[in-house]
């Protein structure tokens, strides 16, 4: 399954894939048991001894996509609204200052 003395491309490409298993999965049980449902079974599955680091790996990815999706469920989705963008403040003696000072 995992190779510790793999290349870097490969640990990437194995990470990628249980990513998106994860979410997969996930979102399957998302929409079979809905939320608390699904991960209060997959957060027991963690309790397992005999389960191996990538089994595990899995199940907290799973969790945090099922943390994802009820939050989107119960808030919608989120807002991509720009902030406002608001100059710095500028006194006048700052601006004098700035573009010359007193002129006598």
């Amino acid at each position: 399954m995992f190779n510790p003395h793999a290349k870097i491309g490969s640990k990437a490409a194995h990470d990628r894939l249980l990513r998106d298993r994860a979410i997969e999965e996930g979102a399957t049980l998302f929409r079979k048991l809905g939320g608390d449902a699904a991960i209060r079974l997959v957060s027991e599955g963690l309790l397992d001894r005999s389960k191996s680091a990538d089994e595990r790996r899995h199940d907290r990815l799973m969790i945090v996509e099922l943390e994802r999706l009820d939050r989107i469920q119960r808030h919608g989705p989120p807002s991509y609204a720009l902030a406002v963008w608001k100059p710095p403040l500028f006194s006048i003696a700052r601006l004098k200052t700035f573009f010359g000072g007193r002129r006598a």
